[in-house]
């Protein structure tokens, strides 16, 4: 019975139902307790909810925000990547609430990690270690504070699949199979439709990873197959990216750069973990933490790696200790002149968040250790297996120390403080540049002055008022310029234009009139979302036939065999 059992857990399906049940564990806290509040949150409530309704109503992709900011709305999904909002509206129609719709995301996103992180593990490890290596990933430290500690719940999902994206680059340098080409390419898109800074930092450990694992033999072939499945995920991503390229501009953020407070807090100089520069900085102390937490769990992997016992490991996990230290490196004050030469890594502003790329890498290393500290343990270094034994449990206890510590919104709060949030101020950063000061509210959808006005309809992205006759005036709408908005009367174009405060102002006739008001998206946006549409599409289709291939080859070996 303890055979069958045993037999049964280290199956295939056994191994990632195991992961996948240390995956929803790493919930568990959330589960009982409740939401875990951030500064970040309201953000990404304020997100989540446009995509609901335009989904509900629907429409694939919104393009403004129409509820936050008193009505005013704000541009910021337009900015934001969106595939956490797809997810959290998703979950939102099945459960009906959202809090539910974060508990199960985010549960559905830890256990993508996790297996994640096995399924990358598989390429180097044994079944059992492989297993070890995917619930290490999900108690890891920085990876639990980022849902936990500091609500980069965008980070974290980026940080679920990354694991991927480097399990794809490794198979696709060890064969170049369409299965393989296609993960890398869905895994890359999902990377850049998820968290910007990750995306940036992904790349750039992507390639460096990359080089480690290309053989020299088919060095130009698998070069030019990896450089075809980013391509496919840059065009698989296009309907995110071209506007985000084409309109950034037309955001705020460019101005708040001139703002000194927060160019000091963002001065990506100031944010190096373990520097002295960062004394003073409030991030220093909780990202000096993170690292000493990482560096802990990092000493049984890094002992075995400097000794005999690394040439009975797969070659290839160098690529992946290698990995690690330049993750590190990059989080440090050593790598400066890197972070001063490389276009757009400045932008990334917080330095501690190559953490993010150390963790992934982490549980691999401290699975593949294992074995040599078993065979320490019964020897003259017992004492130090025991110390690498303690720096495991070290990260795992800080872990825990982060969930028992998190501030806990439970149903009744979470739902009272979410309904207020969508109708809040956003944060300047998504506001258009045209918003010189926040406006005052208004009473109604439309201030007209002393003419009639009643309100035919009043969409997120549509809105139709009839005024009555007056003078020829500008009306006031309750809604920020954005170039998009356009408005019409008869078949006519009406000018429009930004008031002081950012508000729309909209010329009306001294006649009476129908005014339709509508978001507009430009041609260039409908060809990205055509490519874009394709891309998926022909990606689909080379996973399939590749996965149809290979399901034929199987078959063939096994009548062979028979």
């Amino acid at each position: 019975m303890r055979k069958r059992l045993f037999n049964l857990l280290t199956s295939r399906f056994g191994a990632y139902a195991l992961v996948a049940l240390a995956g929803l564990a790493a919930l568990i806290p959330a589960i009982v307790s409740g939401i875990p509040a951030g500064r970040d949150l309201p953000s990404h409530l304020r997100f989540a909810q446009p995509f609901y309704n335009a989904i509900s109503a629907g429409t694939l992709r919104p393009g403004w925000g129409a509820e936050a900011n008193g009505g005013f709305g704000d541009p910021g999904i337009r900015f934001y990547p969106p595939a956490l909002y797809y997810l959290l509206a998703a979950t939102r129609a099945v459960s009906g609430s959202w809090y539910n719709s974060i508990l199960l995301g985010f549960i559905a996103l830890s256990v993508l990690g996790a297996i994640g992180t096995y399924f990358w593990a598989r390429c180097y490890l044994p079944r059992n270690l492989a297993i070890v290596a995917g619930v290490l990933y999900a108690f890891v430290p920085y990876h639990v504070n980022e849902f936990y500690g500091a609500s980069l719940l965008a980070e974290y999902a980026a940080a679920s699949i990354a694991p991927f994206a480097f399990a794809f680059v490794v198979r696709v340098c060890r064969g170049q199979r369409l299965p393989d080409i296609a993960g890398l390419a869905i895994s890359f898109a999902l990377l850049v439709l998820t968290n910007l800074p990750v995306a940036i930092i992904g790349s750039l450990s992507l390639c460096f990873y990359a080089l480690w694992n290309i053989g020299k033999k088919t060095r130009w072939r698998t070069l030019l197959v990896l450089v075809v499945a980013v391509a496919l995920g840059l065009a698989a991503s296009a309907f995110y990216w071209n506007t985000l390229t084409a309109e950034l501009s037309w955001l705020k953020n460019a101005s708040l750069t001139r703002n000194e407070e927060l160019t000091v807090y963002f001065d990506y100089r100031r944010n190096f973990v373990l520097s002295p520069f960062t004394l003073g900085n409030t991030n220093s102390w909780l990202s000096n933490m993170f690292t000493l937490a990482t560096l802990s769990m990092a000493f049984a992997p890094f002992v075995m790696f400097f000794s005999a016992y690394r040439k009975k490991l797969d070659r290839g996990l160098m690529a992946v200790f290698a990995l690690f230290a330049f993750s590190l490196f990059m989080a440090t004050d050593l790598s400066r002149p890197l972070w001063a030469m490389i276009p757009k890594l400045k932008e990334v502003q917080f330095p501690w968040r190559w953490l993010v790329i150390s963790s992934c890498a982490l549980p691999l290393l401290t699975a593949a250790s294992i074995p040599f500290w078993k065979h320490q343990m019964r020897g003259r270094f017992r004492w130090a297996a025991i110390v690498a034994v303690g720096g495991v449990l070290v990260a795992l206890a800080y872990s825990g120390a982060r969930m028992r510590d998190a501030n806990y919104l439970p149903r009744f709060e979470f739902e009272f403080g979410s309904k207020a949030s969508f109708a809040n101020d956003s944060l300047d950063y998504w506001l258009p540049v045209w918003v010189n000061e926040r406006p005052k509210p208004i009473p109604t959808e439309v201030d007209a002055g002393e003419r009639t006005v009643a309100i035919n309809s009043w969409k997120p992205q549509s809105r139709g008022f009839w005024i009555g006759p007056g003078a020829a005036q500008e009306v006031r709408v309750r809604t920020f310029y954005y170039p998009h908005w356009v408005a019409t009367s008869s078949g006519e174009k009406l000018d429009v234009r930004p008031a002081h405060d950012g508000s729309l102002l909209i010329s009306v006739p001294a006649e009476q009139s129908l005014v339709q008001l509508e978001f507009l998206e430009p041609p260039r946006a409908r060809v990205a979302g055509i490519v874009s549409v394709a891309t998926w599409l022909l990606i689909l289709c080379l996973l399939f036939s590749g996965l149809v291939g290979q399901l034929g080859l199987t078959r063939k070996l096994e009548d062979v065999e028979g």
